[in-house]
C-alpha cells in the first residue's frame, strides 16, 4: 500500500504543489527539467500534487528521462486526505 511506502525511508517524494504535502521535496512542475539532479534515480519516487493531474505529467516525464521507480499519487493530496489521513487539512 502506498501509505506504508510513504512512511518508509526507502522512497523519495517529489511534490509539485505549493501547499499541503505528505513530505518530500518541493519541486514545482516547471522546474523539474532543470532540477533532475536533485531526484535520486535509485529510490522510489512518489510524485504528488493537489489532484494527481500535474503529478501524472511529471511522473511520465521522469520515466521518459530514465527514472524507473516512479509512482504518481493518484487523486493527489485530496485523495490522500480523504482516504488515508482525514485529519489532514484540505485546500
Amino acid at each position: 500500500m502506498l501509505a506504508s511506502r510513504c512512511t518508509s525511508s526507502t522512497y523519495a517524494s517529489l511534490t509539485n504543489t505549493r501547499s499541503a504535502q505528505i513530505g518530500g521535496k518541493l519541486i514545482p512542475q516547471n522546474e523539474v527539467p532543470q532540477r533532475l539532479a536533485e531526484i535520486d534515480r535509485e529510490r522510489e519516487v512518489i510524485v504528488q500534487c493537489h489532484s494527481g493531474i500535474r503529478s501524472q505529467r511529471v511522473a511520465e516525464f521522469l520515466k521518459q528521462q530514465g527514472y524507473s521507480k516512479v509512482v504518481n499519487l493518484a487523486g493527489g493530496i485530496t485523495a490522500w486526505a480523504n482516504e488515508i489521513d482525514p485529519k489532514m487539512q484540505k485546500y
